[in-house]
């Protein structure tokens, strides 16, 4: 081989060693993932003492996600993900819809109004979700394929200094989050922890309907 093709090929090997090491998202033949309530009866528990029971969707809104807690309070999930309350924010019910169907990098971008808890202070904040792809996670509930939901926060104005990350991890089959991760940027906070689930159940299926018997059979002579 010449020795200046030699010295090339060594120069390309050397480049491609970085990137063997790399993961990357596979989206090519990526089935887009459409929202969809947590069905009736689904259970999960966290490690931070909630546990939540699923009833379905409210009736009012496909796209909230309606639960009890063990002391019966109803408590409602916008996208399944974000809390109704004012302290996680308003505005997410409508921004987010252009998120699903979702697949690897989708993404949207909008602002929303926090308010401080007792105070009732507001604050606006710049938001952007994402997915980032599909992760298959261990936590004490088990193990499970998920969607990893990457949801970037950053304060605006005199509260430009606050960013957060949260990261929400998606159970597939039933929409249930099963994990959250809560990153602060430099200065800063936030009052929304982490959790991760203890225990998970799904409704069992239903029952088989039962099949009319047969036509009878020839008279007898």
């Amino acid at each position: 081989m010449p020795r200046r093709a030699a010295i090339t090929l060594i120069a390309l090997a050397v480049l491609l060693m970085p990137l063997a090491g790399c993961k990357t998202a596979q989206t090519r033949g990526e089935k887009p993932w459409d929202f969809a309530c947590p069905a009736a009866g689904t259970a999960v528990s966290y490690d931070d003492g909630r546990r939540l029971t699923f009833s379905g969707s409210d009736p009012a809104d496909a796209n909230a996600c309606l639960a009890r807690t063990e002391a019966g309070a109803q408590v409602r999930l916008i996208w399944g993900m974000v809390e109704d309350t004012a302290g996680e924010g308003r505005g997410h019910r409508p921004a987010m819809a252009p998120l699903f169907p979702a697949k690897t990098g989708s993404n949207v971008g909008y602002t929303a109004d926090l308010s401080s808890p007792g105070s009732g202070i507001q604050y606006r904040f710049d938001t952007r979700w994402r997915l980032v792809g599909y992760e298959t996670i261990a936590v004490p509930a088990g193990r499970f394929n998920t969607l990893v939901f990457e949801r970037s926060v950053q304060g605006t104005g005199a509260n430009a200094g606050q960013s957060f990350k949260l990261t929400y991890y998606v159970e597939g089959g039933s929409g249930v989050v099963l994990k959250r991760t809560v990153e602060l940027g430099r200065g800063g906070s936030t009052l929304m922890r982490p959790f991760q689930a203890v225990k998970f159940s799904r409704p069992p299926p239903p029952r088989p309907e039962p099949q009319p018997a047969g036509p009878a059979g020839p008279p007898r002579s």
